[in-house]
């Protein structure tokens, strides 16, 4: 039994890497700005990652933001951070209603006082795993000091994805209800394609279910090893 355990070991180590870049719309561009619309403290975007790979999914460990500001004196900016499976421009009950669903996980973090327009790295406590890769969605909330305030967002660029790709628009939770919906999309006049400042890196594992597989054809060697 100790050698079944070492080979589940073994499998869990094979399929966890170093992490990759798997989302950038973020590039090396220094010149970027926001949406002058208000309010504008919890904005959103969709894209696709890259294909992670047959029977195959995505760890989430860590994204980089673009946090536009302007002057101020908050002590803290938190934002939080929610990943999501499902996106659709439709919205999943009509026009009018969220535009994503199925979440897969969410963290909230503490940027410290953030000066003006200034990339930041999180990285989360317990990575999330994404059941997809393809029309997925991240959303972000940002606080001043606890407060919503429209002192923060999250930068926008005017180019494609460098890795990755996204459509040409973002969301801004413009009712202030905090659900993205179809009526909070946005695009920006003379911009071809509108894209939040973000990057995501994650590792390659197998895709929800598989490790229950796995551990059943385990669970069934060791019964068939017993009987023996």
């Amino acid at each position: 039994m100790k050698k079944l355990a070492v080979l589940a070991g073994c499998f869990a180590v094979a399929v966890s890497a170093n992490a990759v870049l798997i989302y950038d719309s973020i590039g090396t561009t220094t010149t970027y700005t926001t949406t002058g619309g208000l309010p504008r403290n919890r904005m959103a975007d969709s894209m696709t990652l890259l294909d992670p790979g047959a029977g195959a999914a995505w760890e989430i460990t860590s994204i980089d933001v673009i946090v536009w500001a302007t002057a101020n004196t908050f002590a803290n900016v938190s934002a939080e951070v929610i990943l999501w499976n499902q996106w659709n421009s439709a919205g999943w009950g009509g026009a009018g209603t969220n535009v994503f669903q199925s979440e897969a996980g969410r963290e909230t973090f503490n940027l410290g006082a953030v000066p003006t327009s200034t990339l930041h790295t999180v990285t989360f406590t317990n990575p999330i795993t994404m059941s997809a890769f393809a029309d997925v969605g991240i959303e972000i909330q940002l606080l001043g000091d606890g407060v919503k305030s429209d002192s923060v967002a999250i930068g926008l660029r005017d180019a494609v994805a460098d890795v990755g790709s996204s459509t040409n628009l973002f969301y801004r939770d413009a009712d202030n209800d905090e659900i993205i919906e179809t009526t909070d999309g946005r695009t920006i006049t003379n911009w071809t394609n509108a894209n939040a400042m973000i990057r995501i890196n994650g590792n390659v594992v197998p895709e929800p279910g598989t490790f229950v597989a796995i551990g059943i054809g385990l669970a069934g060697l060791a019964l068939a090893r017993r009987r023996k």
